[in-house]
C-alpha cells in the first residue's frame, strides 16, 4: 500500500480548515507526526490553507518518538485553544495508528487509546479555560480514520480495518445521540471535522461550514460506527 497521495483531487474539493481558511476564519492545523497532512511531501499537505500550521515531526522510527509527537502537539494545541481561541481547529495524534500496525489490537493499543483520550482532554479543558468561554459555542468532534487488525499491520478491507467511529459534543449535539452511516470514503463532517489516523480533534467554535464555504444552520450530530 503507497502512503504517496500524489493525485488527489482536494483543489476542486478542498478540506474543511481550507473552506474555512479561505471564508475569513481564523484556523489552526496542528499535527504529530504524517507530514502529508501538514506538509508539501507524499502529495501533501492534505489541508491546504490554515491560518495557522503547526507540525512536530517523528524524531525516530520508534513507539516513544510518536508518543512524543502527541504530547508536544497537544501541549502546543492547548496553549493556542486557550490563548487564541481559533475559530476551527484540527488537531491529529498519531501514536495510537502507529502502536496498532506495529503490534495489533492489544493492551499496548488500549493504552495509546487511553492516552489520546487524556490529551484531547487536555484540549477541551484548554477551551473550558477561556474567560469568554461562557458567551462561546464550542463543537467538539472525534473521528478515526480507520480500525486494525488483532495482529497488527495495515490490513485491507476487512470490516474490523474499514470500520471507525466518530464521537461529537457541543452545540447541536443531543447528549445520547446515536446515529450511524456509511461512507464510500473516509468520513465528512460538515460542522467541524474529525480524527484521523486513529486520532485527530476538531474543534470550532463556528456557525456551521458546507463544501461551498456558506454557513448553514444543519448540525453535525451523527455519532456512532461508519464503515468506510
Amino acid at each position: 500500500m503507497s502512503y504517496d497521495l500524489t493525485g488527489h483531487r482536494l483543489a476542486e474539493h478542498p478540506d474543511f480548515v481550507t473552506v474555512a481558511t479561505r471564508a475569513g476564519l481564523r484556523t489552526l492545523l496542528a499535527v504529530a507526526g504524517w507530514p502529508p497532512l501538514a506538509l508539501a511531501e507524499h502529495g501533501g499537505p492534505l489541508f491546504a490553507e490554515a491560518a495557522r500550521r503547526e507540525f512536530v515531526a517523528v524524531s525516530e522510527v520508534s513507539l516513544e518518538a510518536w508518543d512524543a509527537a502527541d504530547e508536544a502537539v497537544t501541549e502546543l494545541a492547548a496553549s493556542i485553544l486557550a490563548g487564541e481561541g481559533p475559530r476551527l481547529s484540527f488537531v491529529y495524534l498519531g501514536a495510537v495508528d502507529a502502536v496498532g500496525h506495529v503490534l495489533g489490537a492489544g493492551s499496548a493499543y488500549r493504552e495509546a487509546a487511553r492516552a489520546a483520550d487524556r490529551r484531547v482532554g487536555r484540549l477541551l479543558g484548554a477551551v473550558r479555560s477561556r474567560p469568554s468561554v461562557a458567551d462561546e459555542a464550542w463543537t467538539t468532534v472525534v473521528i478515526t480514520d480507520h480500525g486494525h487488525l488483532d495482529q497488527g499491520g495495515h490490513g485491507g478491507r476487512e470490516p474490523e480495518v474499514a470500520t471507525a467511529w466518530a464521537a461529537a459534543a457541543g452545540s447541536g449535539c443531543p447528549a445520547g445521540a446515536r446515529r450511524a452511516r456509511r461512507y464510500r470514503r473516509g468520513i465528512a463532517a460538515g460542522r467541524a471535522g474529525g480524527y484521523a489516523g486513529a486520532g485527530a480533534a476538531a474543534i470550532t467554535r463556528c456557525a456551521a461550514w458546507t463544501s461551498s464555504s456558506r454557513p448553514t444552520r444543519r448540525s453535525w450530530t451523527r455519532c456512532g460506527a461508519a464503515t468506510m
